[in-house]
């Protein structure tokens, strides 16, 4: 099966680019991620809309977020879009970055302003620029455009810019600052944890005891009101960034995984986050062992 399913997976990649990059090419060097990323990503979707026993975007998550993630936690790392000026400068863009933190954007995206308004900003895009070339400008103005047709108005082309053009990632620490409110500030994530300037306008979605809740977070800190004694930022894991909880929380989210009220995919995001806090340096072996015994084994 895993044969056949890689092969699947090659195929639909290959399919892909006759949209993303055929049908409409890139201006220039600096936006090939607009034909990697989108390959890369819809290779699993299409992929799992055929044969979903196979739980391809389930595997998306180990093979190119958490990809994306290791090779984004280094203090040298570099944009999705970078300044392209050599031949040789070309093939250093084919990478992690290029290929899953692209991708992983794209799915954070997706699910922020929603599959269908996605899928109606992506149709507008390619009818527009067909047999043309574009940029990734015109990509988000495309999907913006459909969120305010859709009475959403999402600011997609602000909010992805951070994304694309700048290294790195945040991690997000939340804080209990009692009676239903907690506080959440952000700074950059290393593995090497000596960088921490950096905000990112990050389009979240949480849930608490009210809800499965959205808002953008777009200054260092902001709070969230009303939501009880319990918060899980990154509902479904589709963010591209990490999250830092204190022991009462983290303690509340293990027993949810361990009765089943979260999925495997918050679990996975919840243990990956705290194995990169271990290797960081902000947690210990012993907080990330107990942790995993308890609510994950």
């Amino acid at each position: 099966v895993g044969g056949k399913q890689r092969i699947a997976e090659v195929v639909a990649h290959e399919i892909a680019h006759m949209w993303f990059g055929d049908l409409v090419t890139m201006v220039w060097w600096d936006d090939m991620w607009l034909n990697e990323s989108f390959a890369t990503y819809m290779e699993y979707k299409s992929v799992d809309r055929v044969f979903p026993e196979w739980k391809a975007m389930q595997k998306y998550y180990i093979d190119s977020v958490g990809s994306a993630f290791v090779a984004d936690g280094l203090k040298n790392t570099h944009a999705i879009s970078v300044e392209v000026n050599t031949a040789g400068e070309i093939s250093e863009l084919f990478d992690a970055i290029g290929y899953n933190k692209g991708g992983s954007v794209l799915l954070m995206l997706e699910h922020f302003v929603s599959s269908e308004i996605f899928r109606k900003g992506l149709i507008r895009y390619l009818k527009t620029y067909s047999y043309s070339n574009a940029t990734k400008k015109d990509l988000w103005h495309s999907i913006e455009l459909e969120s305010k047709a859709n009475g959403m108005d999402y600011p997609v082309v602000e909010i992805m810019e951070d994304w694309i053009t700048r290294v790195g990632y945040p991690i997000l620490t939340i804080k209990n600052m009692g009676n239903g409110t907690f506080e959440l500030e952000q700074e950059r994530f290393t593995i090497s944890g000596n960088i921490k300037e950096g905000v990112w306008k990050i389009p979240i979605t949480y849930i608490c005891e009210k809800g499965e809740q959205r808002v953008i977070l777009k200054d260092k800190k902001m709070t969230i009101k009303n939501a009880g004694s319990w918060i899980k930022i990154n509902y479904k894991q589709t963010g591209f960034y990490r999250v830092k909880y204190e022991s009462e929380n983290l303690t509340a989210l293990g027993e949810f995984i361990k009765s089943g009220k979260l999925g495997s995919l918050d679990a996975w995001g919840i243990e990956n986050d705290l194995f990169a806090l271990l290797r960081s340096g902000e947690i210990t072996v012993l907080e990330y062992l107990s942790f995993v015994k308890n609510y994950c084994i």
